[in-house]
């Protein structure tokens, strides 16, 4: 046998191997991409999907039951109809549902002498003519807009 096809031996070896190299990388690849593919389906998007209504379960449902809870509040509805004697005892009761529930603050819009009170007292009294108390009044005719829609 002849160097050149000594070299013609190795090299079509080399290439062989480089072509397993290069086969076999590639269906490993693929394998992985599909495992991951499929993982991602069925355990991290659930799970993501999971944290997401968590979330909103924490940031907008539980406030509005917490709302609703004080809405059906004996002492509150009893406070509000004795004409909101004692600021001292809604500041309280509002504090103690503050750091029950771990909000950032509580309040009562008192409808009858138009009173905004929050866990540190009266803040002020609500005005039409104040458009800080837009809300109050948007809240207060969303049932007329929610039945012209």
């Amino acid at each position: 046998m002849s160097v050149l096809s000594n070299y013609k031996i190795v090299i079509l070896i080399s290439f062989f191997l480089l072509l397993l190299s290069v086969g076999s990388s590639t269906s490993y690849y693929m394998i992985t991409m599909k495992g991951t593919e499929k993982q991602l389906k069925n355990q991290a998007l659930p799970l993501s999907v999971d944290n997401i209504y968590t979330s909103i379960q924490k940031q907008i449902i539980e406030p509005s039951l917490v709302a609703s809870m004080m809405a059906n509040d004996t002492f509150v509805k009893e406070w509000l109809k004795n004409k909101e004697v004692n600021d001292i005892q809604i500041q309280r009761y509002l504090d103690s549902i503050k750091n029950k529930y771990g909000l950032f603050m509580t309040f009562l819009a008192s409808e009858k002498t138009l009173k905004y009170y929050t866990q540190n007292g009266i803040i002020e009294e609500i005005k039409p003519s104040d458009s800080v108390n837009d809300w109050y009044y948007e809240f207060k005719n969303i049932e007329k807009i929610m039945k012209s829609i």
